[in-house]
């Protein structure tokens, strides 16, 4: 066994006698890969592995925030929704939406042995819900959490999930307020009631506790998302882009971008997307949760970025200058696990530390790490492998380590396509919405 293979299963022996028992590393994996079924599957790994990571090492910087009356008054209905103020801080969608009366409290409280959870209240639309939340713990704990929910209506049928986020700090004491997203992959316009089945653990007096909740609740959307139908086609460099519709949904606005069919590279993501009203004011991506969804299949994309559906300027325009693409004829990485060498990669960009059959680490250059992602992974016959776990080692500033896990041992040599990789066209853009 090489020194790689022996750090590795020491570290994932100890990382799985926490969280593979209680399922929601091996659950998030498996909703990034597998999850939703029935859409392309290398552009969904491409945003799952940067989701979990930010799943995972989220910290929310707290500080003074302005809030309306109408925001003061709605936090005061339910007992600790202050925390509300730091949980949102920054997300005008969110912010505008309760400042529109639009987040409904639920208050209710479900007790299983050592574990409470109670679902204080939410904010939906009829694709998306945010359930804010608090589970509690009896005796001393840690690493409270919940894995990854089942959502049905009141009438039993499922809602399979496009994508769940977690936005929170890692719970110290109990009550803290936590924020969970789950967008839906078909929708639930004109949906009510709703139940929620999940799982939450947690160590409690030393000893892993884990217990499944199954909580029903009632959320009424009246509020119809705002589409402009577009068809804009702009070309940056010589790569042409079909700016197909912009929606604006109360929780996020989502925008089509359809690749030209001659186009050379492959739209990784647009960087600075905003919308902009007519005094300046700006609704832009993102901090935290699923930013694009899509796939190369059909040359398509959709963004997401801030909403100001409960906003209403006299005029808005859509702007973005910086476009990330990939050539895959040139910018592309191939590995061979056994003879642990780099067979091809896009200039001196990164180093092989280690690699095993089933493992590898490595090791990006400081100048290219903050925009360097994994996509798939691919095998000698090009079928898709499916890493059972992904560790990231990143600082704002320095070189970035990935380690990659395989269940089984890999056979001859994988390629590596990005999910972000930097390689920019640029070119002021702004398309007017009527």
């Amino acid at each position: 066994m090489s020194k790689l293979d022996r750090e590795l299963t020491n570290w994932k022996e100890m990382y799985d006698q926490v969280h593979t028992e209680d399922e929601q590393l091996d659950e998030a994996v498996d909703l990034g890969f597998h999850q939703a079924t029935k859409r392309p599957t290398r552009r969904l790994r491409k945003f799952a592995w940067p989701v979990l990571t930010a799943v995972a090492a989220l910290f929310l910087l707290f500080g003074g925030v302005r809030v309306s009356s109408a925001f003061a008054e709605k936090v005061s209905q339910v007992p600790g929704m202050e925390n509300i103020v730091q949980l949102i801080q920054g997300d005008k969608s969110k912010q505008a939406a309760i400042d529109a009366d639009h987040f409904q409290p639920l208050g209710i409280t479900e007790e299983k042995g050592d574990l409470t959870l109670s679902l204080e209240g939410v904010i939906r639309d009829d694709y998306g819900m945010v359930i804010f939340y608090t589970l509690e713990a009896v005796g001393e704990h840690r690493n409270l959490r919940l894995g990854t929910p089942k959502l049905t209506t009141g009438a039993g049928e499922e809602l399979p999930p496009k994508s769940v986020s977690y936005n929170g700090r890692e719970l110290e004491e109990n009550k803290d307020m936590q924020m969970m997203e789950v967008y839906t992959q078909e929708g639930m316009g004109g949906i009510e009631n709703f139940h929620l089945s999940i799982s939450g653990s947690g160590i409690i007096d030393g000893s892993f506790v884990k217990e499944e909740f199954a909580v029903s609740f009632t959320a009424k959307n009246d509020a119809q998302s705002k589409e402009y139908t577009l068809e804009e086609t702009v070309s940056i460099e010589g790569e042409q882009f079909v700016i197909e519709n912009v929606t604006i949904h109360p929780l996020r606005t989502a925008i089509k971008v359809r690749e030209h069919p001659e186009n050379e590279t492959e739209l990784l993501s647009i960087e600075d997307l905003e919308l902009k009203g007519e005094n300046g004011e700006v609704w832009s991506g993102i901090n935290n949760g699923v930013t694009a969804s899509g796939g190369p299949e059909n040359n398509e994309m959709t963004f997401y970025i801030q909403s100001n559906y409960f906003e209403q300027p006299e005029s808005l325009a859509l702007t973005f200058s910086k476009v990330m693409v990939a050539d895959q004829e040139k910018e592309y990485m191939e590995i061979d696990l056994e003879s642990e060498k780099i067979l091809y990669q896009p200039g001196e960009i990164a180093e092989l530390t280690e690699a095993s059959t089933s493992a590898f680490e490595m090791k990006f250059d400081e100048e290219v790490s903050q925009n360097i992602g994994f996509s798939s992974v691919k095998d000698e016959k090009g079928d898709t492998l499916h890493p059972s776990s992904q560790q990231v080692h990143s600082l704002v500033e320095g070189p970035k380590t990935v380690h990659t896990f395989f269940d089984e041992a890999v056979k001859g040599p994988i390629r590596i396509d990005f999910s972000s990789y930097p390689h920019w066209l640029e070119k002021e853009i702004k398309i007017p919405l009527e």
